[in-house]
């Protein structure tokens, strides 16, 4: 059995550890949502001044 002194410690790492998870998860939504952002904005602009090359592509 782990000593409650150890056990302590090992939970504080966790739960840091934990948190830290969180923030990058929401940090890599927040990326994932602005690329689709720029793609969406890429492929409109893309539309308006080559329409040919984009029917192609599909």
């Amino acid at each position: 059995m782990m000593p409650r002194k150890q056990h302590d410690e090992t939970l504080a790492e966790l739960e840091s550890t934990q948190a830290a998870l969180r923030e990058n998860i929401e940090a890599s939504k927040e990326l994932i949502a602005r690329s689709a952002e720029l793609l969406d904005r890429h492929r409109a602009e893309q539309a308006r001044t080559k329409p040919d090359q984009l029917s192609q592509q599909d």
